[in-house]
Parts: structure tokens; sequence; C-alpha cells
């Protein structure tokens, strides 16, 4: 697998040779990362929108758009499957207190470099469990999905709907049963015929849940206040 990486900084030179350090940090993992600069947070939004990244190197102090308002533009790209992480980098450590409200993967100050081992490993750990699947029975077979694709599953009688970004399918079984097999993979039974992945939820309403395409689901009445802190855990707020 190769990583697609951003970087983005107005100092061209410094991005060029931060992104060698990045490469050779890397490779020093037995990880390949196709890197791409970019000076400016206009034209880093647009690429960002064109094409999937997997981690995106943010300074904070750049002219016309700085990073804090890029990273706002890229939060608005929630209805993808996965927004890329994100690190800020600053030469103003103070700048962190600031950058909490993106929940950044990490902060790196420029003037300790050494750190970014430590990122990229954290990184490293996030993207892999993006790759955990799980695997439904179908009679005698199984389908393994990507955790990461499952958007709910809806129970009906002893039948249960899969609904994944691309695909929809039955399996025979209870809700309950998925329930204790998922909920350790941020999944919450926001009624009692809907077990949701938290990680997919946009908003949460009054009486339904809004999940990132736009689908909407009913939240039963004696669950809501249960559904709202656990998506306010997930999203660390």
């Amino acid at each position: 697998m190769t990583y697609q990486v951003a970087v983005c900084d107005d100092d061209i030179e410094f991005a060029r040779c931060f992104s060698g350090r990045i490469q050779d940090a890397f490779a020093a993992m037995g990880v390949k990362a196709q890197i791409e600069c970019f000076e400016d947070g206009e034209t880093c939004c647009q690429a960002v929108k064109k094409r999937e990244y997997d981690l995106i190197f943010m300074d904070i102090e750049m002219d016309s758009m700085n990073g804090f308002d890029a990273a706002r533009q890229i939060c608005f790209y929630k209805e993808r499957r996965e927004l890329p992480y994100l690190i800020f980098v600053s030469a103003h450590e103070s700048m962190v207190f600031d950058s909490y409200e993106f929940e950044p993967l990490w902060f790196l100050c420029k003037e300790r470099l050494e750190e970014l081992g430590r990122a990229l490993r954290k990184f490293a750990g996030k993207m892999e469990a993006r790759e955990l699947t799980f695997s439904f029975r179908e009679g005698r077979s199984f389908r393994s999905v990507k955790i990461r694709e499952i958007l709910y599953l809806e129970g009906r009688g002893h039948w249960i709907d899969v609904n994944t970004w691309s695909d929809r399918f039955d399996i025979y079984g209870s809700l309950g049963h998925f329930e204790k097999e998922l909920t350790p993979h941020g999944f919450f039974r926001i009624h009692r015929n809907f077990l949701v992945n938290m990680a997919a939820v946009f908003s949460i309403n009054k009486d339904t849940v809004t999940l990132v395409d736009y689908t909407s689901l009913p939240m039963g009445r004696d669950r809501k206040a249960r559904v709202r802190e656990h998506f306010l855990t997930v999203n660390g707020r």
C-alpha cells in the first residue's frame, strides 16, 4: 500500500526538504508514500476535493488562506468516506491550543521535527485500523466487509439489512448478536431496529440521526440521550 500524502506550506523550500524527511521516515518504517506539495491552502483544498489523500501536513501561518481556514474547508468534505488525517506544522508552539478545534492527529513544531517519526507511527496505526474487516455469514459462505465501509444495520425480524457505502445485502440473524460484535468497533444501537457506525454519523437531530450519505434514521425515544452522549464522545467534544 502506498500512502497519499500532501504537504501544504507557503515556504516551498521548507516543503521540499520536509517532504524528503517524511519520505525517509516512511522508508525507515518499510512504508511507501507518494507526497505532493502545495504552496497555499486554496490549491491544497481543491486537490483534496478531487482526490483521496491519507495524510495532510498543514502549515498554519500562510497568506490568503491560513492552515486553520484550509482545515475548516476540508472538514466540509465530511460526506467523503474518510477525511484525511491532519498534522499541523508551525514555528509557533503556542498555536497547538488553537488547533484542538480540528482534532489533528499531531502538532509538529518546526523547531522539533524529530517528533515526526512518532507522528507517522501513530498515523500508520490509524490506517491499519481502517483496514479491519468483519465477516458476515451468508449460508455456507462468508462475506468480508471493511468495518469503515459499513454505515448501518437494520433489523427486520430474523433478517438483517447490511448497508455499506457501495452495497446492500441481507443476512439471517439477530441485531442483538451484531450489536455485541460491532460495539467494540464504534457501533451504537440508536433504535431497536438500527445499529449504526457512529463514525458515519454527520449530525444528531431532534428525533433522527443523519449519516454522511444523508440517510436519515430514527432514534428510539429512550436512547436519545445516550446516542448524543456517544456521538460527542466519538467526536471528542
